[in-house]
């Protein structure tokens, strides 16, 4: 078994605290900056278990874009892409020791509570889906930047890295 990243706190609290904290800001920001686009990509409906849509919906937005219905299949989050760009322009990020909040404005059809019923996707639910493989980057770029929040500390916190 691996062990990595163990950090203890010589002076309390507050130094874990405070690291915490910068660690959710790290995966926010990373998060927003690279993950979010990828659910807008060709094929993301199917790499993140979107609920399918509907062939009328699939029609009505190929008929929109002026493409083959086969083709527009594999675009599951954009119909006009309004909520792309809304969802990539707008953040405010809360970011606490043990928690962290992004919020994004996106169209009102939007939320991650939908009102159209059973049939509805939920699209909210769908644009912030984080995968496996996507949960590792983020990791990594925690593990990247941890030894400097560690050192930002000075001696309240060590950061020891063992391997089982």
């Amino acid at each position: 078994m691996e062990e990595r990243g163990i950090i203890a706190a010589k002076n309390g609290k507050r130094a874990m605290e405070r690291i915490g904290k910068a660690v959710h800001t790290i995966l926010m920001e990373y998060w927003h900056k690279h993950i979010l686009e990828r659910h807008f990509k060709r094929g993301a409906g199917q790499k993140y278990g979107y609920k399918p849509r509907s062939e009328s919906y699939i029609k009505r937005r190929a008929r929109r874009w002026g493409m083959p219905v086969e083709q527009n299949r594999e675009y599951d989050l954009a119909f006009s892409g309004a909520m792309r760009r809304d969802l990539k322009s707008f953040a405010t990020p809360r970011a606490f020791p043990t928690r962290f909040s992004l919020t994004m404005k996106g169209p009102k059809h939007v939320g991650m509570r939908p009102m159209g019923g059973s049939n509805m996707p939920n699209l909210g639910e769908e644009a912030t889906r984080v995968i496996e493989d996507e949960m590792r980057e983020m990791i990594a770029e925690v593990d990247r930047a941890l030894p400097e929040l560690v050192a930002a500390e000075g001696d309240k916190v060590t950061h020891k890295e063992t391997i089982r």
